[in-house]
């Protein structure tokens, strides 16, 4: 289940880098600010790097509902964290929006890139309307 979840965000990815590359990222939905957006994502990220996983699991919306833990946070990106090093900046992020198919729900997401002392990670968060967290993928 895992790999198929890493093709489909690879895919997801792909997609949204060949749209930068042509300069047509879709659009956030109205009602959302970029700054606001990309302001969020730094903070989920700076909970991640600071071992906060629970703070970002406070900020999920229904992660009681979804299974989602600290724990299971911990174990998905703690080791690729233990890797890339000390966290030393935060460099490009792009923000844009897209909408839930089966709902009709619009929401903003983020793409940015975290710079560590061993490498680079490209995070992808998602918020709702709330700016409640929705999507966190790390790569």
């Amino acid at each position: 289940m895992r790999k198929f979840l890493a093709i489909g965000w690879c895919a997801l990815l792909a997609a949204l880098l060949f749209c930068v590359g042509c300069g047509t990222l879709p659009p956030m939905p109205a009602g959302f600010e970029e700054a606001a957006v990309q302001s969020a994502c730094k903070e989920v990220i700076t909970q991640i790097n600071t071992g906060d996983y629970q703070g970002v699991i406070d900020r999920w919306r229904d992660a009681e509902a979804q299974g989602l833990t600290a724990e299971s946070l911990q174990e998905a990106v703690g080791p690729r964290l233990a890797e890339l090093g000390a966290f030393t900046q935060f460099g490009q992020g792009l923000t844009a929006g897209d909408r839930v198919e089966q709902t009709g729900e619009e929401f903003a997401y983020c793409v940015m890139i975290a710079e560590y002392a061993g490498g680079k990670a490209r995070f992808t968060v998602s918020f709702d309307r709330d700016m409640q967290l929705i999507g966190l993928y790390m790569a």
